[in-house]
């Protein structure tokens, strides 16, 4: 609402000055509200796990950004900012970021079976294998096979 406010306003005028500062307030608290959930988040992932290594998906956050349908809920969320701060705190308590490539067909492999389905569109969120008939959630298997691809790439083991 103050952006739009904002545009309305006559770019020499004193209220243009100051509807650029209330704008710019709003934005700044954002700011601070993500960095802060980001820091408690992993402050909590890092500091309360018994856990030594992480595995997460190296995600390319600039070119999803250049995707206009997907840009807006990345820069909301702050994923960039994430893998700083996680990576930061796991190097600050000793602990390991296992990244896997974002070319892994992570949400397409079967956990189970490791069968790789040829296409599996955004919106199916669940999906069953055509080779074991197992049930998947399609977050939750890809976190499987994220986590079963870091450490064969650590192990020096080929890739599924």
């Amino acid at each position: 609402m103050q952006q739009k406010i904002f545009a309305r306003k006559q770019k020499t005028s004193k209220n243009y000055q100051k509807q650029k500062l209330a704008v710019a307030r709003i934005h700044e608290k954002v700011r601070n509200q993500r960095l802060d959930l980001h820091d408690k988040v992993t402050h909590k992932l890092i500091c309360e796990n018994q856990a030594t290594s992480y595995a997460i998906e190296d995600l390319g956050v600039k070119n999803m950004v250049k995707n206009r349908k997907l840009a807006k809920a990345t820069n909301d969320v702050g994923w960039g900012q994430f893998v700083t701060l996680l990576t930061y705190k796991a190097n600050w308590y000793g602990k390991n970021i296992l990244k896997v490539t974002r070319f892994f067909a992570s949400s397409k492999i079967c956990s189970h079976c490791h069968h790789k389905l040829e296409s599996l569109p955004l919106s199916v969120r669940h999906w069953t294998c055509p080779s074991c008939q197992t049930h998947h959630d399609r977050d939750i298997n890809a976190a499987s096979n994220i986590r079963q691809q870091a450490l064969a790439d650590v192990a020096g083991l080929a890739t599924v």
